[in-house]
């Protein structure tokens, strides 16, 4: 029977720490969208409901509910992104949460962007992978140990796991893909252009932007490494340093 590397799964405590990051990207989403309240998801918005049911393909039995109450929406997803943090019924959680987040995120699709698409697969992987067990207080700390020693040897194949490692490498190969300018593989000056961006460079940005033999070197390090780094996941290894290297850069 094949038995699939044990390099290719990803360890419990890793997953408990992904879904505290997440339920912190939740949470936040959510305390900023409630500042944008009426003018993002109430009829005297930008988008009124009845825009919503237009055939733009957007819809769902529970979108008459967001419309009517959306400040209980997003504060019920407040809420859920700090539960999902603790690690308390993570599987009943994350349901929820993909729910909601789907339902905001429909209420008003003029707003959204790539992110947003990436929040709900990643909640989607999560639903299929159990990363309630690391980082959680509701579990004993010897469960994180079972688990491991159980998965080690099963020949079954993690494939919620693998989904969610090829999502996080396409997001840097496919935009590498993408980056097909001469300034990027040519003439290296796509960074210097970027930080031309007053509201969105920090000082530090500022202050490199205008030397050339930084920016030059950056932007071919930024084009490569998200073209090769992403290979490195799926290299086994047993200390899985290759994926090590892949998250740090």
């Amino acid at each position: 029977m094949f038995q699939l590397h044990p390099g290719f799964r990803i360890d419990p405590r890793a997953k408990g720490l992904m879904r505290m990051l997440i339920g912190g990207i939740i949470a936040e989403d959510a305390w900023i969208r409630l500042g944008d309240l009426t003018a993002h998801y109430t009829d005297l918005g930008v988008w009124p409901l009845n825009e919503v049911t237009a055939p733009i393909g957007h819809w769902s039995l529970l979108m008459p509910f967001v419309g009517s109450y959306p400040d209980i929406f997003l504060w019920t997803l407040f809420g859920l992104g700090l539960v999902l943090i603790t690690g308390f019924a993570s599987r009943i959680v994350t349901v929820l949460a993909w729910l909601t987040v789907s339902l905001v995120q429909m209420r008003n699709m003029q707003i959204g962007q790539s992110g947003d698409d990436l929040l709900r697969l990643t909640l989607f992987w999560g639903l299929l992978m159990d990363w309630g067990i690391g980082c959680n207080p509701f579990r004993r700390s010897s469960d994180v140990a079972e688990h491991i020693e159980l998965t080690s040897g099963n020949s079954h194949i993690p494939w919620a796991e693998l989904g969610f490692m090829i999502q996080v490498a396409s997001v840097y190969f496919f935009s590498a893909l993408m980056k097909n300018s001469e300034e990027w593989e040519s003439q290296f000056t796509a960074l210097y252009y970027a930080l031309q961006l007053d509201e969105m460079a920090l000082p530090m940005a500022k202050y490199i932007r205008n030397v050339d033999w930084i920016t030059r070197p950056l932007t071919a390090i930024t084009f490569l490494g998200e073209l090769l780094v992403p290979i490195l996941f799926f290299i086994p290894q047993k200390r899985s340093i290759p994926r090590k290297l892949a998250i740090a850069f």
